[in-house]
């Protein structure tokens, strides 16, 4: 009923020891590890690019573009109005309802970089947007429909709207809606009865409101598609896309009942199918619902209920299926059942003998549940990098927090909607999440060094800790940023990775992971990556012609380097580099 029959069980051999051969062999993959924490970098881009007080920041999306550079993995938020936080004395039913109608744009960083001080490198930022990025580009940048749950908006008055502020303190941009997604307010009765229908009488006596002007409603995502669908189920994590110039959000929604036979209620359904992907326009609300899974039962009895409401898939417009996802939420309902049905045996699963737990971690002192993230990554067995969803389990009972497995769902084609659980083998020790928490805090150098900062007055936040398979091997990684207490503004200062033999901390994940390929522990900050097999050094330069000659090639082939995203090359280049200025610094005395 829960599709947990689909899942494909694959059994690990031999997860042995994440050594240096491997951390080389899926350069591209650890090119796009995930170092960002989403909450930390929610708390930033409000802090840094709400521009004025009544934009907000609500939620941060994760998806993936092909970029200048390649396909990557991003981070994304849409700067949506909160008339709420207009200051007391601009409160009015005009300013709310006729000036103040929209956010503006979007904000995009990578999820694997940023920048010197640990705050965000923004491909997408300010109003109105600018970016380098022909994939993140947006025409239209107008937000009237998200999260935010705004008041409704009248369109099309005497009055212009507030598009954005202008380039002083003192200035602004305006517009007028040019969409066609509002209800007529129309004259006389009819306005009567519109004013009637939503409580307000201020639109029937208000000179700047006429016939032709427009009235936005139910300008929550969620909310407007429930008054069209109200039998479908909606994921509970809508997210937003750039797509083709223009901002559209994709929500997943489910068909469902509560009455399968036999079957165990999650949640409040015992049978659940992603077969509805909606799309809405973040400009005029338009809505698509598009049918993913025709021939699900349910889905066709509504189809025929309302045939001009479902829009067959391979309509959609170009690249929307690129930004699908797995949702999160049936993600989640399928590992809450699996950790109870992967038993197979009767007897075993009568006795409950191998029930599993979802794995927990530490997040912000406390401890909780991991929580789904996506990732991208290499499967074991295949060829290359994908964008998928991950979870890891753990068995069930206090103070048992090793990794029994993680389960996976795919969500590139041709393989989206693909679920894998991998098994590692019974008998030999791989370290859960909790116990790689407890490690980090019994390495000397690391947990010192966490205190200081907390004795010198900042908070330290402890991101989430990513389980990042590598072949059959496991990475962890955690994100350390500190904040001070009296400027909320989170910087990413440490990243944590380890493996099963050693924890290391450093300034840069390069850095860290060249520390953890020679074996090494504890905090490594300010030490340069070395290579062990790479290529034998020239002579050593000995004029300042050389020296010059030599930072110059050494900075090619790291910037070469990085292109490609062989971080470890990277790394040994730069190093080389500094010695190179060193050596020319001291030819100069200076």
């Amino acid at each position: 009923a829960m599709d947990l029959d689909r899942i494909d069980t694959r059994d690990l051999q031999d997860p042995g020891t994440l050594d240096a051969n491997i951390l080389q062999r899926d350069q591209d993959a650890l090119s796009d590890v995930r170092i960002a924490d989403w909450r930390p970098l929610l708390s930033a881009y409000n802090q840094l690019q709400r521009i004025r007080q009544y934009y907000d920041f609500v939620d941060i999306d994760v998806d993936r573009y092909a970029l200048t550079a390649g396909r990557q993995q991003v981070m994304l938020s849409t700067r949506e109005l909160d008339s709420g936080s207009l200051a007391q004395v601009a409160r009015t039913w005009q300013n709310i309802h006729l000036v103040y109608t929209h956010g503006q744009g979007v904000v995009v960083s990578p999820v694997n970089q940023v920048d010197a001080q640990g705050l965000p490198i923004l491909l997408v930022s300010n109003i109105p947007a600018a970016t380098d990025e022909p994939a993140l580009h947006v025409d239209r940048q107008q937000v009237y429909y998200g999260l935010h749950g705004a008041d409704y908006a009248v369109v099309g008055t005497r009055l212009d709207e507030f598009d954005r502020p202008g380039d002083n303190q003192n200035s602004e941009n305006t517009s007028r809606f040019a969409g066609s997604g509002g209800v007529a307010v129309g004259g006389g009765l009819e306005r009567l009865g519109t004013a009637a229908a939503i409580g307000d009488m201020n639109l029937l006596l208000s000179a700047d409101v006429n016939a032709q002007s427009q009235l936005l409603l139910h300008r929550q995502i969620q909310e407007r598609i429930q008054h069209v669908a109200p039998f479908l189920r909606l994921d509970s994590d809508p997210y937003q896309m750039i797509l083709n110039g223009q901002l559209v959000w994709i929500q997943d929604a489910y068909t469902w009942t509560d009455r399968y036979p036999d079957a165990t209620v999650q949640g409040g359904a015992n049978y659940l199918r992603n077969s509805v992907k909606v799309t809405v326009d973040d400009y005029d609300g338009s809505m698509h619902f598009y049918a993913v899974q025709p021939d699900e039962p349910i889905l066709q009895v509504w189809m025929r209920l309302y045939p001009s409401l479902f829009t067959p898939l391979d309509q959609a417009p170009p690249g929307l299926t690129d930004h699908f996802r797995y949702p999160e939420d049936l993600f989640n309902t399928q590992a809450a059942l699996l950790a109870t049905y992967h038993m197979t045996d009767p007897q075993t699963f009568y006795n409950r003998e191998d029930l599993w737990n979802i794995a927990q971690e530490t997040y912000n002192d406390r401890v909780q549940p991991i929580q789904a993230y996506f990732t991208m990554l290499r499967l074991p067995g295949e060829s290359g990098t994908e964008f998928a969803t991950i979870l890891p389990f753990t068995p069930s009972g206090q103070n048992r927090n090793n990794m029994l497995a993680w389960m996976v769902a795919r969500s590139d084609a041709p393989n989206y909607g693909q679920l894998r659980v991998y098994r590692f083998p019974q008998g030999r020790l791989v370290f859960g999440p909790q116990q790689i928490e407890a490690r980090i805090n019994q390495e000397p150098s690391i947990s010192s060094q966490i205190t200081l900062w907390s004795q010198q007055g900042s908070q330290v936040l402890r991101g989430n800790l990513l389980v990042i398979p590598l072949e059959e091997a496991v990475l962890y990684v955690q994100p350390l940023y500190i904040q001070a207490q009296s400027n909320p503004l989170p910087e990413l200062k440490r990243i944590i990775v380890a493996s099963t033999s050693s924890v290391v901390m450093a300034d840069r994940l390069d850095v860290a992971l060249n520390a953890l390929a020679q074996g090494r522990s504890g905090d490594v900050t300010g030490s340069a990556p070395t290579q062990q097999n790479a290529p034998a050094a020239p002579a050593a330069p000995s004029t300042n012609v050389d020296l010059v000659a030599a930072a110059r090639d050494h900075l090619r082939n790291a910037e070469a380097a990085a292109g490609r995203g062989d971080w470890t090359t990277y790394g040994a280049e730069m190093a080389a580099l500094r010695q190179a200025l060193d050596q020319l610094s001291a030819a100069n005395g200076s």
